[in-house]
This record gives C-alpha cells, structure tokens and sequence, in this order.
C-alpha cells in the first residue's frame, strides 16, 4: 500500500496479514507487523513505534500521531478479546469493557478493516461465523461496539 502524509513523499508499506488502522475521525492511519507499529499524520509525518502485532487477528488502531490502540486475542482461539494501549514501556491492558463475541469454538482466521464505515469498523473472520467491531472514544477512554453477522 502507498501512504502520504502530504501527497508529495509517498511511503510503500507491506501490509502482511494486518489490516490499515485508522482513527475514528479519519486522521491517522496506522500499519503494524511482529516488528513495530507506524502512525502516519499530517502533524508528524510517520511515527515508528516498537510495538508489534503477533496473533494472526490482532488490529491496531491510530488515536493520534504517536499514539495507539489494539485490539488483541486473549485464547488460542485467536478472537480478540481485550483493548490495549500503547505505551513507552509497551502495550498495556485497559479496563475497556470487552462485548461477548458468541463465536463458539470458530477460529479467528482474518481481521479486515471496513474503511467506508465511520467510525471505521474491522471486520473478523472466522471459518463459520464473523464478527465486527469498532473503537470509539468515549469520555477518558474507550467503548467497543459490537456486530455479530
């Protein structure tokens, strides 16, 4: 995928099995691998934060130029299950009330994200069923909302 943060300097970023995060108001775009995090603003340009995805679902999403948010599994199962945020010392769980999934024993397969839904909602994939679920600020921290398909 080519990203510019002001139209003239373009950056090629592999996207891999991770889905592009962006911020609920369309501000910031985020790409995330087992390696590091980028955030692209107009503010900062891109901003290389040392903290990776690793399970096959996990979704990062942008909250400012230097900061973010992840949706990350809590089972083998892959599904996620808890909201982190970023940190300099790394990625620390919040006290974000999680909704249930109701998938059952499906495996996590392919996180997506829905990028013509405000707030940008991601999808995920299972081998039988798929739910999707979109951050949204509400008041000091954070609210997930749930669609089960």
């Amino acid at each position: 995928m080519l990203v510019s943060t002001d139209a003239r300097v373009w950056h090629d970023v592999g996207l891999n099995r991770s889905p592009l995060g962006v911020s609920p108001d369309g501000q910031y775009a985020a790409v995330s691998n087992q390696k590091r995090t980028l955030i692209f603003s107009r503010e900062r340009g891109f901003v290389r934060l040392a903290l990776p995805t690793r399970a096959t679902c996990d979704v990062i999403q942008p909250v400012s130029p230097d900061a973010a948010i992840r949706l990350t599994a809590t089972n083998k199962r892959g599904w996620p299950g808890r909201l982190d945020v970023s940190a300099t010392s790394g990625w620390q769980r919040t006290r974000t009330k999680f909704p249930r999934l109701r998938v059952g024993t499906d495996q996590c397969t392919k996180a997506q994200a829905e990028l013509y839904e405000r707030p940008v909602s991601y999808s995920f994939l299972g081998r039988s069923r798929a739910v999707s679920l979109a951050v949204v600020p509400d008041g000091d921290g954070w609210k997930i909302k749930r669609t089960v398909y």
